[in-house]
């Protein structure tokens, strides 16, 4: 239990319930406590920036004051709903419509598929110095897992690579899954350490390192 609860609800003793006398006015002796956590109903909130717009008594013209950079359209959604978006979206792994039908549905935002993709790519962009840095750490780590797995882009079969380190992990889609696909991620070929590998193609690959003379220490998953 929690000892400040954000609300408290008194539950009142009107009368004695042995001998049923009255035990209004009474002052209580002490409370027995119960604790229930749930989350409130949550709702948009909408806030409206109005901007100053004040003429001059010199030169008779207009000035209107700036509204905050992330305040650009007529109509917006705020960037606390776009995070807990693109949130759903990838770490719940949830389809654009599914998505879009969580937010109505739980917090009365009437958002569509496309408004979910939108906020997706808008993410994604601002992520890539982020992924450089997860892939710049990858090519360093003394030891890194590489696999892939069956996905479909635009209801075409591609191959999504993962390479995994201890603390990391970088994703890249690519339409191959064996030698093109390794060069145009560009981690494996500049790999120096040791790989894991769980696929033939990056076996051959790695062969191939070994025989242009890199003196590397191979380990494979079955």
């Amino acid at each position: 239990m929690v000892e400040n609860p954000d609300k408290v609800v008194i539950h009142k003793v009107g009368r004695c319930k042995h001998c049923h006398r009255s035990l209004e006015g009474k002052e209580p002796i002490g409370y027995d406590r119960r604790q229930v956590f749930d989350i409130p109903p949550i709702k948009l909130e909408v806030t409206e920036h109005r901007a100053e717009m004040k003429e001059c008594d010199g030169c008779g013209k207009c000035t209107t004051a700036g509204f905050p950079e992330d305040v650009q359209y007529k109509v917006q959604y705020g960037s606390h709903l776009e995070a807990n978006a693109a949130y759903v979206k990838n770490y719940a792994l949830l389809p654009y419509k599914r998505a879009a039908e969580l937010f109505e549905d739980l917090f009365g935002a009437p958002l569509c598929p496309a408004t979910v993709a939108k906020v997706d790519r808008e993410v994604a962009e601002r992520l890539e110095e982020v992924n450089e840095r997860i892939k710049r750490n990858a090519i360093s780590s003394p030891i890194a897992h590489f696999d892939e797995t069956g996905m479909r882009i635009e209801g075409k079969l591609h191959w999504l690579h993962v390479c995994g380190t201890q603390a990391l992990t970088y994703y890249s889609p690519h339409a191959r899954r064996g030698s093109d696909a390794f060069d145009a991620i560009g981690i494996l070929p500049s790999f120096r350490t040791r790989p894991v590998w769980a696929r033939l193609a990056a076996k051959s690959l790695w062969n191939r390192k070994i025989r242009e003379g890199s003196e590397i220490k191979l380990l494979s998953i079955n």
